[in-house]
């Protein structure tokens, strides 16, 4: 939702100045369900019905299943994902999200540093999340005890079976790499259960769905996440204006969909408004881009890097982490 919301405000803007070349700026919207069949589905509809030049998509699994068809047709896709493999799919893809492999090295940088000797991991059960889970390992190779691995439901909501048998190897620390309300339950359920080590988890948790679903059990907890701050000035009038219009402050997905927005909004300017012209214009013809959600750099592989830190929960919300 705060992605979405984050295309809303850039496009009203857009159009509030006029819009491209004079011509109004559309989204239309369609919801995948976090399924790849619905959102293949959705998908032809956009190319054969509405002849979409650029497509805008979120979660892993939905974005791999939609990659060899924009590759076929020739259409731009945006997959803001963190799967490491999506923009090696074809010509077509861009991503303008960490991956799972920046992800997983800024933890395992913060575990090495900390000395934690003994990790437990539990991650979604998708491709983001076993990708994530494999990156992690990856990175900790041999020098950390992995006590506990296993996949939890994104759907899930009662997890105190799965805790338990997590319990008993008895973990400094339990990583989790998630999203959404299953990720903020886990949290809850592991200090329900008497967790007193230090929780860890992916970009997920400083989301509003997760931290209002973990309440008060995700105080002091760490998570990667991307540098946007709302409290920063440099992003003021972008975080007002949400404010203004969702009654609200953006998380990072609204700020990062929000740029997403405008990086292939400059790109029409600069180049047109076809497919092939948006593509080229954005490898072309733009570079770095100064965004609400960081400094962006297009690369040539078609990935878009920004900065991602370690975040802490404090009163709620996710505030850079400073050390204990």
């Amino acid at each position: 939702m705060e992605g979405k919301n984050g295309i809303i405000l850039a496009v009203e803007e857009i159009n509030a100045k006029g819009g491209l070349k004079g011509k109004k700026v559309q989204i239309i919207f369609e919801d995948s369900k976090n399924n790849p069949a619905v959102g293949v589905s959705a998908l032809n509809r956009l190319i054969e019905m509405e002849n979409t030049p650029v497509i805008i998509s979120a979660m892993s699994s939905v974005s791999m299943a939609l990659a060899p068809i924009v590759n076929k047709a020739g259409v731009v896709l945006f997959a803001d994902v963190g799967h490491p493999l999506i923009t090696q799919t074809g010509p077509w893809v861009f991503r303008n999200f960490p991956t799972t492999v920046t992800e997983a090295s800024v933890m395992a940088k913060f575990i090495l540093k900390e000395d934690i000797r003994k990790v437990g991991i539990l991650f979604i059960n998708d491709e983001w999340g076993n990708s994530l889970k494999e990156e992690l390992l990856k990175s900790l190779s041999e020098r950390v005890a992995i006590t506990f691995v296993s996949p939890f439901e994104k759907d899930g909501r009662d997890f105190k079976s799965l805790l338990t048998k997590l319990m008993a190897t008895n973990p400094q620390a339990v990583y989790l790499g998630g999203y959404g309300p299953a990720l903020g339950i886990l949290v809850k359920q592991l200090r329900n259960i008497g967790f007193q080590g230090k929780i860890l988890a992916s970009m997920g948790l400083a989301n509003l769905d997760a931290l209002s679903a973990a309440g008060e059990a995700a105080e002091g907890a760490i998570c990667t996440a991307p540098a946007f701050d709302p409290s920063n000035s440099a992003v003021k009038d972008f975080v007002e204006k949400y404010r203004s219009k969702f009654g609200k402050d953006p998380d990072y997905n609204a700020a990062i969909e929000y740029d997403t927005v405008m990086l292939i909004a400059s790109a029409m300017e600069k180049g047109g408004f076809s497919a092939e012209a948006i593509r080229d214009a954005l490898l072309t013809k733009i570079g770095e881009y100064s965004g609400v959600s960081g400094q962006l750099r297009i690369l040539s592989n078609r990935d878009i890097t920004s900065p991602l830190t370690l975040k802490v929960i404090k009163h709620g919300k996710p505030i850079p982490y400073q050390g204990d």
